[in-house]
């Protein structure tokens, strides 16, 4: 026997029965796909924004590292320019007793003896003999005369039981070139 159904809203509403049941399934697998699809996308973006966040430790780190390297270098080049300064005034003090040398080589009469060369980066001491006055008095125009001193004083001129004439002769370097250190 084959069941027949005469009435046209009875069919009317199988349909309709069919289809709210079908759009009743598809909609929970639409909801599951999209709630798949959107947990994906999420998944990508935090994967992305994690590598993100990498590549800015990775660059902070590295500009880290080149403000030490660059400060490093910094402190190298000044203890550098610091060590060329004091080795320039040293320069500048060996090559004034070179030329004090040199002038003494001519400036010391024959009547004169030094005893003793007493200096600093300021002032200078000459002690020793003459025979006769005038031969303290020549030696000290000499060395005026060199431009290695500003100001030279006879700071002790005194006759010796020997007959000689013991003499203190101080003086000023010129302050052009000189290093203070």
């Amino acid at each position: 026997m084959v069941w027949v159904n005469l009435l046209p809203w009875r069919e009317r509403w199988l349909a309709a029965q069919r289809k709210h049941w079908l759009r009743m399934l598809l909609l929970p697998a639409l909801l599951v796909s999209l709630s798949v699809v959107c947990a994906i996308a999420w998944q990508q973006d935090n994967v992305l924004q994690t590598r993100e966040n990498q590549c800015w430790q990775l660059a902070q780190a590295q500009l880290k590292r080149a403000i030490e390297r660059k400060t490093a270098l910094q402190q190298a080049i000044h203890a550098a320019q610091e060590k060329l300064q004091y080795l320039e005034r040293r320069n500048q003090r060996l090559k004034r007793w070179q030329k004090l040398v040199s002038v003494l080589d001519k400036a010391v009469p024959p009547g004169l003896w030094l005893a003793e060369i007493r200096g600093d980066n300021r002032k200078i001491a000459f002690t020793g003999h003459s025979s006769k006055v005038s031969d303290s008095g020549l030696f000290r125009t000499v060395l005026k005369q060199s431009g290695l001193f500003d100001q030279l004083l006879m700071t002790r001129l005194e006759r010796a039981d020997s007959g000689l004439f013991d003499f203190t002769l101080t003086a000023d370097w010129t302050n052009k070139g000189r290093g203070d250190d």
